[in-house]
């Protein structure tokens, strides 16, 4: 799939099902290195983000089997050789194979991380980390290599809530004897997900979800079988796509708390919902209203991976929204490409200011990054006539079964 004629206009209704996360699968295939031995994953997406960090396990002599949605990871045989750029290049979350490399192997050497260019993504907090932890590092124009003749617990700052880094220190210090404290710990559901598939592996970790972290170092990690929880980026995406066509969908395998952070600006844009006994049920009757302001924050605040959607749905608002984007400095490539569909949308640095328009127009654009190509379509979705959008491969690196699934809703798309 590298491009899309989407005929725009039609109302989205049916149930669709909500994919497993992608953002916990990628850093719990990561951690499966730690419990040398099996671990299976349910629930895994068919992305070609998990493909990717497949084949980066693979490459490190760990056997995977997949099962439909069911990853079967045995790590026993792992070895320590390094990520090169021809995969790591290809995945902003390869950062995450630092920490659970360095805790078994003593050291790792990976190229730097890659993925969209939606803004720097530096990983000094990441190597803060390490240092605090007892490792050294170096770094050149192309590789990070860490390594440590024994890593020991520590208390850790973080001067910024950094998911990846919260990540990292959890994973090297998990079986650092005594206890290892991190705090400004990164509080979102990608935390949470990543210390649930630890404890199942007998991991001791306090305070996932909150501010400060503590984890007691064990001897050694047990085999599990872990659940992915739902992707909540792509359940915003079909409360955007449903908000933008006026339609009325079922969520299946997620629930009402997958949504914080960003239902609220939906419900006060018009959006109206109903939990169900296994999802939720999302309707809008009128066109949106606008939200005056949005500031994208870290969890639980407005999350930057929703910024580009919900930006498609305020240019068909009634009224104006300013938009603050306070965590990537690229996230606003989107606008120029909806400008192209008559958006009225004008950017200053980190600030968009959105007044929405009656009508939008389908115009031939083009995607740069994962959430905002899933931007364009959305806004193609609720656009008068037809649109192209190109370089939709970006969208498989997060969303499964994209096309097919929005068929199902009513969307009328056909892949060019």
């Amino acid at each position: 799939m590298k491009n899309l004629c989407v005929q725009g206009g039609r109302k989205l209704y049916g149930s669709v099902r909500v994919q497993g996360s992608k953002n916990i699968c990628l850093p719990v295939m990561a951690a499966s290195i730690l419990n040398e031995g099996i671990s299976v994953i349910e629930n895994c997406p068919c992305i070609d983000d998990v493909f990717i960090m497949q084949e980066i396990l693979s490459g490190l002599g760990c056997v995977i089997n997949r099962e439909q949605n069911t990853l079967i990871i045995d790590t026993a045989n792992a070895v320590s050789k390094p990520v090169t750029a021809d995969m790591a290049g290809k995945l902003r979350a390869s950062s995450v194979l630092m920490g659970p490399l360095l805790a078994r192997f003593g050291s790792v050497k990976t190229a730097k991380p890659g993925g969209c260019q939606i803004g720097k993504r530096p990983i000094d907090i990441h190597l803060d980390v390490f240092k605090r932890l007892g490792a050294s590092w170096e770094l050149d124009d192309e590789y990070v290599s860490v390594s440590a003749l024994k890593l020991h617990e520590a208390d850790i700052y973080l001067r910024f809530p950094s998911v990846g880094a919260t990540q990292n220190a959890i994973m090297a210090s998990v079986k650092v004897p005594g206890i290892t404290i991190i705090r400004n710990a990164a509080k979102e559901p990608e935390i949470v997900g990543l210390c649930d598939y630890l404890t199942g592996c007998g991991a001791d970790i306090k305070g996932a979800g909150g501010d400060t972290i503590a984890v007691r170092g064990v001897d050694k990690l047990n085999d599990t079988v872990y659940t992915i929880p739902a992707d909540r980026m792509v359940m915003g995406t079909y409360i955007a796509s449903a908000c933008a066509t006026r339609g009325n969908i079922k969520l299946t395998g997620c629930n009402i708390c997958d949504a914080e952070g960003f239902l609220d600006v939906y419900t006060g844009m018009g959006l109206e919902y109903k939990e169900c006994k296994d999802g939720i049920s999302i309707f809008q009757k009128e066109r949106p209203k606008a939200v005056d302001y949005i500031k994208t924050s870290v969890y639980p605040g407005f999350p930057t991976d929703m910024q580009s959607v919900t930006m498609s749905v305020a240019a068909y608002s009634d009224g104006k929204t300013v938009f603050e984007e306070s965590i990537f400095e690229n996230r606003f490539g989107v606008a120029g490409q909806l400008k192209k569909m008559g958006a009225d949308i004008s950017v200053d640095k980190n600030m968009a200011h959105v007044t929405g328009r009656s009508r939008l127009t389908g115009a031939d654009v083009a995607g740069t990054d994962l959430r905002g190509t899933a931007a364009l379509f959305v806004a193609a979705l609720a656009a008068d006539g037809e649109s192209i959008i190109r370089n939709t491969q970006y969208i498989n690196r997060g969303y499964e079964k994209f096309v097919s699934n929005y068929r199902e809703l009513g969307a009328e798309i056909i892949e060019i």
